[in-house]
């Protein structure tokens, strides 16, 4: 019984030496450090807030708390009006938005924010996340990733003949259901089709050679070469099937944007072509 209460004593003590030693850390860093504002700022008290509170100096805390609010309201301002600023530079830039509470709608992006970070998704598909505080800056980015998905060298024709080679693929390997293709199947099976229609590989077929096709550049080329119709080269139509609620539940679809619309988009589960 005396053992397992010294046990108990030894590893309490062990315990709170720990916490004493992280907040002192903490405190230092918190000392030391030259912020460039308020958003490097805010995570350093946070971080020394937490590490306080394991030995409880109730004082100290109170005070580092009235602090961070001070900083909190601060960057949560900067940041409001870095959205402000977006919608702005956005619409002078003819580009349509739509606010709501969490993301704005820029163009055909889906744009989130969590203090300075930004996510950005295209269609169902998370593009990519960054830091950035200013919104005039944030449109210059998006602008860029806007062009880098118009850039990509895809012809339409190339673009439908690789889902074709797709679909075929599925066929071949029965990994189509009733003549359809699962939308996230054919996706993959694109990226390998692909390469068909590239020299460098087909010469020498090495992993330096394939050329890497996103999931989120596949979403785009669905709506930039399907606003004049889906038809296929060989004058056959590619043909979708809407999800229903338990393939949507299982992530089963891609949601395709409606470039037209800007902001749009369609939920798609399958794919097939349509004999003409």
């Amino acid at each position: 019984m005396r053992r397992e209460l010294m046990s108990m004593i030894d590893s309490e003590i062990s315990d709170k030496v720990k916490s004493v030693g992280k907040a002192k850390r903490a405190v230092d860093t918190l000392a030391k450090a030259k912020p460039a504002g308020d958003l490097e700022a805010l995570p350093l008290f946070e971080k020394t807030i937490d590490a306080l509170r394991g030995v409880s100096d109730s004082g100290l805390i109170e005070t580092l708390e009235k602090k961070r609010r001070e900083i909190e309201v601060r960057v949560e301002d900067a940041l409001s009006s870095r959205r402000e600023d977006l919608h702005r530079a956005a619409r002078d830039a003819g580009w349509r938005t739509d606010r709501f509470q969490n993301y704005d709608r820029v163009g055909c992006f889906r744009v989130e924010y969590r203090r300075a970070r930004v996510t950005m998704y295209l269609g169902s598909e998370r593009l990519n996340g960054f830091d950035e505080g200013n919104g005039q800056t944030l449109f210059s980015r998006i602008e860029k990733e806007k062009a880098a998905l118009d850039d990509f060298p895809f012809s339409r024709d190339g673009f439908f003949a690789a889902i074709e080679a797709a679909l075929a693929l599925a066929k071949a390997g029965n990994a189509n259901r009733d003549g359809k293709t699962p939308i996230r199947t054919v996706y993959p099976l694109t990226a390998l089709a692909r390469q068909s229609l590239d020299d460098a590989f087909m010469k020498r077929p090495e992993g330096k050679n394939f050329k890497d096709y996103s999931l989120c550049q596949f979403v785009y080329d669905m709506a930039r070469f399907g606003r004049d119709g889906w038809i296929m080269p060989n004058g056959e139509r590619l043909s979708s099937q809407t999800p229903n609620m338990a393939t949507v539940a299982r992530g089963a679809t891609i949601a395709v944007p409606d470039l037209s619309v800007e902001g749009q988009a369609t939920q798609i589960a399958a794919l097939w072509i349509q004999r003409a």
